[in-house]
Formats: C-alpha cells, sequence, structure tokens
C-alpha cells in the first residue's frame, strides 16, 4: 500500500504491507504515534494496470495505534485499519518458516510517491547481521529504493518475505554504509509472535 501522512507538520509518504486482513506493517519511523496513524490514508492497488492506464484500489484509515505493536529496535510498526481490505489482497505471512535472506531478492515499493514498482535488477542481499537500530538486526542490499521505499516488503525468490527496507544507503566517506538496509523477517516474525500474537491454550501444560 503507499502510505501518505503528516508527520511534524509535513506531508510524509511510506510503503506498507498486510499481515492480517485488517493490519497493516510499515516502518515505525513512518507510522509512530497516534497523531501520525489518524492523518494516514493507505491506498492500495496504487498501480499501472495492463493497459497501463493508472488505476488506484481501496483507501483506508487507521483505526487504531497501539505502541505495544511498534518497536523501535527493529523499526516496524503494525496499525489496524478502519476495516479489512478485502480478498483480493492477501496478507504477507511473517511468522513461520523465514529463512535468511540469500539469493535474488525483489522489493514491491512506492518510491517517490510514484505508483507500485517492483525494484528486482541486481537486487540481493550482501551482509547479514548487521547492526542497525539494534544488534544484529539488519542485512544490507542492493536493490534500487528511494524516499518512499520505507516500509516495503522484501522477498526472496521464492515470494518469502524476508526483511523489511528501511534505511537507504549514505556516502561512505564518513564511514557510514553504502548499501541499502533491511530488517531481518525473522527478528519481526518472533517479536511479532512474542508481543501480539494469542497464547494456544492447547499448548500450555497442564497444571
Amino acid at each position: 500500500a503507499f502510505l501518505s501522512f503528516i508527520d511534524g507538520g509535513f506531508a510524509r509518504t511510506c510503503t506498507g504491507f498486510l499481515i492480517e486482513p485488517d493490519l497493516l506493517a510499515t516502518n515505525e519511523h513512518c507510522i509512530n504515534s497516534a497523531e501520525t496513524c489518524r492523518s494516514m490514508t493507505a491506498v492500495f492497488g496504487y498501480e499501472f494496470d495492463p493497459q497501463n492506464r493508472l488505476v488506484m484500489g481501496p483507501q483506508l484509515r487507521c483505526d487504531e495505534y497501539d505502541d505495544t505493536r511498534s518497536t523501535f529496535d527493529l523499526d516496524v510498526s503494525v496499525i489496524r485499519l478502519n476495516r479489512p481490505v478485502g480478498p483480493e489482497y492477501v496478507p504477507v505471512d511473517i511468522t513461520t518458516d523465514i529463512p535468511d535472506p540469500d539469493g535474488p531478492l525483489f522489493i514491491i515499493q512506492h518510491p517517490g510517491s510514484q505508483p507500485k514498482q517492483v525494484s528486482f535488477i541486481n537486487c540481493a542481499a550482501v551482509q547479514t547481521g548487521v547492526d542497525g537500530r539494534a544488534t544484529g538486526s539488519d542485512f544490507t542490499h542492493t536493490c534500487d529504493t528511494a524516499g518512499g521505499s520505507s516500509g516495503s516488503p522484501v522477498f526472496n525468490a521464492d515470494g518469502v518475505l524476508v526483511g523489511v527496507h528501511h534505511f537507504g544507503f549514505m556516502d561512505d566517506t564518513d564511514g557510514i554504509w553504502s548499501e541499502n538496509r533491511s530488517t531481518h523477517a525473522d527478528q519481526i516474525g518472533a517479536w511479532w509472535k512474542g508481543c501480539c500474537q494469542p497464547v494456544d491454550a492447547t499448548a500450555l501444560p497442564a497444571d
């Protein structure tokens, strides 16, 4: 989804993706308060169709921001939309069998406030387990992104989520990284299961 919102009095954009029919994940540095959430519009299906016509799908608003579903260390926020999007938009699984980023990758994104684009040419992980906001939380990658790509899902060639893009590269002359960065999806999945998933009572030991 293409996300537009107000932060600090300025209009900003990011990218998000469904993890449940009415739950959307994006970066914490994009949506990190009830105020930014209230100003947010998520536009699904903002893309060019096969006839090269620009189209838009459902436009939803934020229904709820809960800071327990937000993590600064992994730069992820999960927000509840005002309604489920619809069965044509399939949520991304972030909780099971998440491999390390390896081989060809692709990113679905809205760079520079533009319609949906897919980055896949020369798109691959470089280093894994590098420090981001937390120790060992990130991997670096060579996929082409731009402002507005924050919060984009990163998939491997099998279409399995392996990361969430959150930082663009910087000039390395001052010792700052020179590749883009994504948070490891397995760490996001572990956090999500620990913070926000219901407990399966049948799996608990008997008294």
